[in-house]
């Protein structure tokens, strides 16, 4: 996403033509572009970056979700209170 996002600023500045950008030619500024379709489609995919952080989210919310009903059922377990 990082990638994405300066691509689409350097492509704007280079658009209104500010700073050293005027003068960079259009190619060097798609290479944030292409940056970011090579993770997006080739470094995600083959490690499961996407699929392991959405995995991790919902253990986390099946865990909370899991010690939200111990407490409700067996005031005694909660954390902290004796």
């Amino acid at each position: 996403m990082f990638f994405l996002v300066l691509g689409l600023i350097l492509g704007t500045l280079k658009y209104f033509e500010v700073s050293f950008l005027a003068n960079i030619s259009w190619p060097w500024l798609l290479i944030p572009f292409g940056i970011a379709f090579v993770y997006w489609e080739v470094v995600d995919p083959y490690f499961g970056i996407s699929k392991k952080r959405a995995s991790r989210a919902i253990d986390e919310r099946k865990a909370a979700r899991i010690q939200k009903l111990r407490e409700a059922n067996h005031p005694h377990l909660r954390k902290g209170k004796k």
